[in-house]
This record gives structure tokens, sequence and C-alpha cells, in this order.
């Protein structure tokens, strides 16, 4: 066989491998996972911040806090379990620049909870059943 010829093949295999390349394959990292990674580093950068009261603090004042959040929201609209579980947790404690708003907490742990997210289950849990006082 000619060197050219097995060029030709090769080319025309990779090009065709390419094309048709499986997105479930395990080393494929989705663009979800992506951010969802990103918006943890965010978060991982306003950990200093905490220790540090201001009473001037106002709406998205970090900026980390804000891409964290922004990054979270991304992951989470594209699908990603751990992401929507997250930005539930935040809307339930008010965090990362949220309002507290226990309606879109459950919206979101409920998509967190329809993937298989056992902590999301878990936490819808605890807001649906009423509290019982001793």
């Amino acid at each position: 066989m000619d060197i050219t010829k097995i060029i030709d093949l090769l080319k025309n295999t990779l090009l065709t491998y390419f094309k048709h390349k499986d997105i479930h394959h395990p080393l494929y990292i989705s663009e979800a996972y992506l951010y969802y990674q990103r918006a943890r580093y965010y978060e991982f950068l306003i950990i200093p911040n905490h220790f540090h009261t201001d009473q001037n603090k106002t709406l998205f004042s970090d900026s980390n806090e804000r891409n964290a959040m922004w990054c979270f929201l991304r992951s989470a609209t594209k699908g990603h379990s751990s992401a929507q579980f997250k930005l539930g947790q935040c809307y339930l404690n008010g965090q990362l620049g949220l309002v507290s708003n226990t309606l879109k907490a459950k919206e979101w742990l409920k998509l967190a909870a329809n993937q298989g997210h056992i902590e999301a289950q878990s936490e819808l849990n605890k807001i649906s059943t009423p509290q019982r006082l001793c």
C-alpha cells in the first residue's frame, strides 16, 4: 500500500471518529461540569472574606461571590445536579448574594432530586415535612 493511501485512510478514519464522537464516553467532560468546577473555585476564594464582617456589604459586593453564583447558575441550567443542589441551598440559606426564597430553593432542589441527587432528596424531605413543636 502506498504511503499517501495510508495517510488518507488514517485521515478519513480520524475525521469520522471526531465527527461522530460519543459524548457519553467516560473521558468526555461536559460544559456543565466545567462551569460547576469554576464555581467551586470562586466559592473557595470567598472563604477568607467570611471571617471579616462588613456592615456596608451590598448585594454582590464581592466579585468572587457574584462569579460563583453565575457559574453555578450556568451549570445548573445545563443540567448539572450538584449545581442545582447548590443553588437550592443558596436560595434556602441566602448565600452567594441571593435572598432567602424557599419556593425557588424547592424548584432547584426538585430538579436535582429528580436526577437522583441524594442530598437534594433529603433536603426536600426536611423542607416539606412540618416541624413539630414539643
